[in-house]
């Protein structure tokens, strides 16, 4: 009886059927209780309305011309305390408070400079991008 290497690597390892079934399902997660869901909703919307205080008294005292680190910081601590979910929609209404209070004319959702569409536009996608990776690690 001659036996291929393929043939003796499929026979060397055959669990049980009590190991197999082990192997069979995977592990189960423990989905996070209604209150603590909406903990990490609502930690991404009280995030950015800290970001864009802290950015308009920065902007008051210090002359700061861009409030996008403020925002991004933000939506980092939402992600590592919400998840991806909601550090997406941080980043998303850090964009729309950003545009409404910062960018000229204020308190609109106007964008007339290709600068500032060019900053939002670059600011949603870093925050997105490194967003994802804080709720991986």
């Amino acid at each position: 009886m001659s036996d291929t290497p393929q043939q003796c690597d499929r026979l060397a390892f055959q669990p049980s059927a009590q190991e197999g079934s082990d192997l069979a399902t995977p592990p189960q997660r423990s989905r996070p209780s209604a209150g603590l869901r909406v903990v990490r909703w609502a930690s991404g919307v009280a995030a950015v309305a800290v970001a864009a205080a802290v950015a308009a008294l920065l902007e008051r005292f210090l002359r700061l011309d861009d409030p996008s680190l403020v925002f991004l910081v933000a939506v980092l601590l939402t992600a590592v305390v919400g998840g991806l979910g909601p550090s997406i929609v941080a980043a998303v209404l850090g964009v729309l408070v950003w545009d409404f209070l910062f960018v000229e004319p204020q308190f609109t959702l106007t964008v007339t400079q290709p600068r500032d569409v060019l900053s939002l536009t670059v600011f949603l996608l870093v925050a997105i991008l490194t967003s994802h990776l804080v709720s991986r690690s």
